[in-house]
Order: structure tokens, then sequence, then C-alpha cells
């Protein structure tokens, strides 16, 4: 039975797979790549750790250099919501007993204000901000509460973090409404593949 659950923010719990593309194109931009890229292009090309992506076409940035024009951009481009049924899906984990962690790479204010906007306020046992590489994190967090495969997951929606949860020692989910197409989610071999709202309720249901 499922009774931890570890949350990456950005395109599993908020829909920002909008705001990321605007933001990333920008920040290239900035730095001097005038790239064209269409969305679908963008998810083929997006890589976690982020840096890995800006990488490929900057190999001196750095996340020092870039997180403020990442910041600056963000405020500019699309504001990202909540996936429908989130809410009412993190409300019934929490009415079963699971208890709710975020991990993520995004800044503490962004998250701080998106939860609040959500009506997520005191859902989540712990929120972990601006993770760039998040495997030391999520082993650390599994060790803190003594989490085990039969009764833990983290959920992403990257192919890198899939693996991530699987070296952290838990179940690891990919969720196919990201950043991410399925079929890169599949070659990593996660546990699940959820594609809609219903699928995540298996967890509670197992």
């Amino acid at each position: 039975m499922i009774r931890n659950i570890i949350f990456d923010w950005s395109g599993v719990i908020n829909d920002n797979a909008q705001t990321t593309f605007c933001t990333a194109m920008a920040v290239l931009k900035r730095f001097g790549i005038d790239k064209t890229m269409t969305f679908d292009e963008f998810k083929k090309a997006w890589r976690i750790p982020y840096m890995r992506f800006y990488n490929l076409f900057i190999p001196t940035l750095t996340d020092e250099q870039q997180r403020p024009i990442y910041r600056e951009a963000y405020a500019r481009c699309p504001k990202p919501k909540a996936y429908q049924g989130m809410l009412e899906f993190l409300r019934d984990c929490r009415a079963a007993g699971i208890k709710l962690y975020v991990v993520s790479s995004d800044p503490e204010n962004h998250i701080k204000r998106e939860i609040h906007e959500y009506g997520m306020d005191g859902l989540f046992e712990e929120v972990f901000f601006e993770v760039h590489d998040k495997l030391d994190t999520i082993q650390a967090v599994a060790r803190r509460y003594s989490m085990s495969y039969e009764d833990s997951i983290f959920i992403s929606d990257s192919d890198y973090e899939i693996g991530v949860g699987r070296q952290a020692g838990i179940k690891s989910a990919g969720v196919a409404w990201g950043a991410y197409a399925e079929e890169r989610l599949k070659v990593a071999q996660p546990d699940y593949i959820f594609r809609n709202m219903n699928d995540l309720y298996t967890l509670i249901k197992e």
C-alpha cells in the first residue's frame, strides 16, 4: 500500500509546459541563441536536470547565470495552473492517510505562491525548492521518513527522474501530461505511467 508520495511540481501538479517552453526560449535568446523551435520539438529536446538542456546550446552556461534570467522570463510567460482534478486528488490522498511531499527545481516564491493560489495550503508534509538534481534530496527524504519500495513513490514527468526514484529505492511513475512524450517515459521503465487523473487513483485503491 502506498503511504508516501513525493511529487515533482512542474508538469505534475501544475500545468506549466507552455510556461517552461516560453521561459526556456527566453533564456536561450538572452544568452545569444535565437533558437526557433516548435513546442513539439521542445518536448523532444527538453532535459532534466534542466541545465542539460541549456548546455546543449550553451556549454559554458552555469545554473547561477541562468536563474535570474529564468525568474525574469517566468514572470512574463503564460501563467501556469493546477491540472484539473489535482486538488481533489491531493485531498483524497490526505483523507486516506497518505503523506505528500514535493521536491522541485522551481524557485521558492513561485511554488509558495502557486500552492496558495491552488488552495493546497497544508496538504504537504514538506516542500523542497530549487533542487537542480533531485537524487540526493529524495534519498534523504526517503531515509528520514523510513520510506520503502513497497510504500512510497516518486512521481515526475521526465524520463531522467524516473531513474532517480529507482535509485532512491522507492517506486517511480511518469505522468504523460507533462513536458515529456509518453514514449520517452516508457524507455525509462517506470513502475507506472499515469495518463490522466483517474489513473492516479490506483495509488489510493492499492
